[in-house]
């Protein structure tokens, strides 16, 4: 027989494995190769469809600035007191030949104004009324005041206020209501410089007694609010310096801090912005993105009609834009398979975020300055899937193939081992054979060649061959019932017997063997014990298999002892020894077939490696076990346990008188040493 090398197995495994796994791979990189072109060419299709977008949004926000400069110049044209008079967060402006930057809405501007010029006898009475105020001459400043109000109407709430401190100065109590008047906060008047006359009433409390200062709050209140709503044509430092003061003296009296107008801020910024894109226009229409001071903002310039001096435009806050990039993008962006984000020439964000890294950017045509920033394709999990699948795919095969690698390195060991046993089997059976052949053989040349002297050594030596001969039957016997096992032929013939007698003969049949090697065999049998149903002659040759093995694992000198007890549910055969015993690792397979242990070759022990497994087979059959105890270098304890059965016909020990077949599958399912 010959046995498989390992290296020759190992290169069909790997030959196999080859087979499967090259194709397999190369089919799987195909796969992945596809699903890449597949996603190039859809990023190629999404750089196509981002390029649209972003001459869509381009017009979209060309229209949207359109319809709010109408929209600015309705409420332009509004008076003040109107609702909604400016929209919040835009402002217009107008550049004129004199480099005088005006905001409209706000009512604000930059630069210097001409100077207002008046009658010189309005001038005159002017300068003479307050000059006589500040000399105390009170009559005299209140005739002139008077006359005022009848040439210059449009300075008569200014003379009126006037005439009111003069009265207070004089101590008139009275005109203290006419000096705190809420009303002069909503009035056009101004002064003669210009300035509107409810700041000049709201300077007076600086000069009253802390206990009257109270009075003007309101009046304080309603004129800081009209100054931030821009009722009054003030220059931006006018307005700066003016609030700073009214919110002083607000604070004062109120004992709470005040928040500072943000669009101040705004408009300083703005100025600038304005001042700096002017440079970089061409007379026609244009639409850039600009910051200054951590302010950015949209300026759209309107194109210079001819024989205009004046440059006009529009503003837009970036709060603004939010809301118009809502209106715009957000539309557009919701049936896209990326995202969309607003950034300026810096990079930095001014409307969305992306999800995910930079792909591609665009610049708005339409705006100078301002970009769309494109995400990679947030829509294209299916290709990512795909792909996932694919390397899914390799990873399977890759474990397929090391499973089937290791399953069939396993079947090689155990084919390997399987062959190892088989060859040691062939060599024990051969030498368990050899023995009792070469031993019959010497004795039968002793008697053929007349060596034998007397009668008693002619009989000795038939004896020795009888002896031989039942040893070399044992050997071929236990052969044949080992295959009848495996193919689940052998038959058991069951009746009743006592166990007594089933040890005693097995005892006798071993005594000779035991003696012969210097060991003592001892019996201890509990009487009396039940009489069971068993196939006597299978019983008697699983424990001579226990004696014997018993024998050729111990030493001259030592005892084995056999006894039989029962309980309540069971008989008990148990076989004891003094021998070099087992080993704890080899107990778990001592039973299987063509097993022997590492101290049965050191002890020069020859065998088949099958009595065990037979004894396991016999009295599995019988319904019972087998248990083994052993403590190497002090012995083994191998007992056997049979159930007690007291009707006829029960199935671990067959009806009376009855045959029945063994299975060792059905025993023992799953088991590969009892199959």
């Amino acid at each position: 027989m010959r046995i498989p090398s390992i290296s020759s197995r190992w290169n069909w495994s790997w030959g196999f494995g080859l087979f499967i796994a090259v194709p397999a791979l190369a089919l799987a990189l195909l796969g992945l190769r596809a699903v890449r072109a597949e996603r190039i060419e859809r990023e190629q299709q999404i750089r196509e469809q981002q390029v649209q977008v972003a001459r869509l949004i381009d017009a979209a926000i060309s229209s949207k600035i359109s319809g709010l400069e109408v929209e600015l110049r309705r409420k332009a044209g509004q008076n003040f007191d109107e609702p909604e008079r400016a929209l919040s967060g835009s402002y217009s402006f107008a550049l004129d030949q004199n480099n005088v930057l005006k905001f409209p809405s706000q009512r604000v501007y930059f630069g210097e104004q001409p100077t207002l010029i008046r009658p010189e006898t309005i001038e005159t009475l002017i300068e003479q009324s307050q000059a006589a105020k500040a000399q105390g001459r009170g009559a005299e400043a209140l005739a002139l005041y008077r006359r005022i109000i009848d040439v210059e109407p449009r300075l008569s709430a200014w003379a009126e206020l006037s005439i009111a401190s003069v009265k207070y100065d004089a101590g008139d109590p009275g005109a203290m209501d006419e000096l705190a008047n809420g009303k002069l906060a909503n009035s056009e008047a101004t002064t003669p410089t210009g300035l509107p006359v409810a700041l000049i009433a709201c300077a007076f409390v600086e000069q009253r007694p802390a206990q009257e200062r109270a009075r003007f709050t309101p009046l304080l209140e309603h004129t800081i609010e009209s100054l931030r709503r821009g009722r009054w044509w003030l220059s931006y430092d006018e307005r700066s310096f003016y609030d700073g003061q009214l919110r002083q003296i607000l604070e004062q009296l109120k004992a709470k801090q005040l928040s500072e107008d943000r669009e101040l801020k705004q408009l300083a910024a703005l100025e600038q912005i304005v001042r700096r894109s002017m440079r970089s226009r061409a007379g026609e229409t244009s639409h850039s993105f600009e910051s200054a001071h951590d302010e950015r903002f949209l300026i759209s310039w309107l194109k210079t009609e001819s024989g205009s001096s004046s440059h006009d435009g529009f503003a837009f806050s970036q709060d603004r834009l939010a809301s118009l990039f809502d209106a715009v993008v957000g539309p557009l962006l919701s049936a896209q398979p990326f995202s969309i984000e607003v950034r300026d020439a810096e990079g930095q964000s001014v409307w969305g975020k992306l999800q995910g890294n930079t792909v591609h950017t665009e610049q708005l045509r339409d705006v100078r300055g301002l970009e769309l920033a494109f995400s990679g394709l947030s829509g294209s999990r299916w290709l990512d899937q795909k792909q996932l699948l694919w390397f899914g795919f390799i990873l399977l095969l890759v474990v397929m193939m090391i499973a089937g690698l290791a399953m069939t390195a396993r079947v090689v060991r155990r084919e390997v081992e399987l062959g190892r046993i088989q060859n040691e089997f062939i060599a024990a059976v051969s030498h368990e054979f050899k023995s009792p052949i070469a031993s019959i053989r010497l004795l039968m040349e002793r008697i053929t060649t007349g060596r034998l002297r007397t009668p008693e050594s002619t009989v000795e030596y038939y004896a020795a061959i009888s002896r031989e001969a039942e040893r070399l039957e044992r050997l071929v016997n236990r052969l044949l019932e080992w295959q009848q096992i495996q193919a689940g032929r052998r038959r058991y013939s069951f009746g009743p017997a006592s166990l007594i007698a089933v040890a005693t003969t097995a005892v006798d049949e071993m005594r000779s063997q035991a003696e012969a090697k210097g060991i003592t065999l001892e019996t201890k049998i509990e009487a009396p014990l039940p009489q069971l149903n068993t196939d006597e002659a299978a019983l008697t040759d699983a424990i001579e298999n226990l004696i014997d093995n018993a024998i050729k694992y111990s030493l001259s000198g030592t005892k084995i002892a056999v006894s039989c007890a029962s309980t309540d549910h069971h008989v008990c055969v148990e076989v004891r020894d003094q021998g070099v015993g087992i080993a704890n690792d080899e107990l778990p397979h001592i039973f299987d077939k063509f097993y022997r242990g590492r101290r049965g070759d050191m002890s020069n022990v020859h065998g088949t490696g099958l009595g065990l497994a037979l004894v396991k087979a016999t009295v599995e059959a019988h319904g019972g076990e087998v248990e083994v105890t052993s403590e190497p270098g002090r012995g083994s304890c191998f007992r056997l346990r049979l159930p007690i059965v007291s009707e006829p016909g029960a199935v671990a020990t067959g009806s009376r008188e009855s045959t029945r077949v063994y299975d060792p599958i059905a025993t023992a399912p799953g088991s590969d040493t009892k199959s």
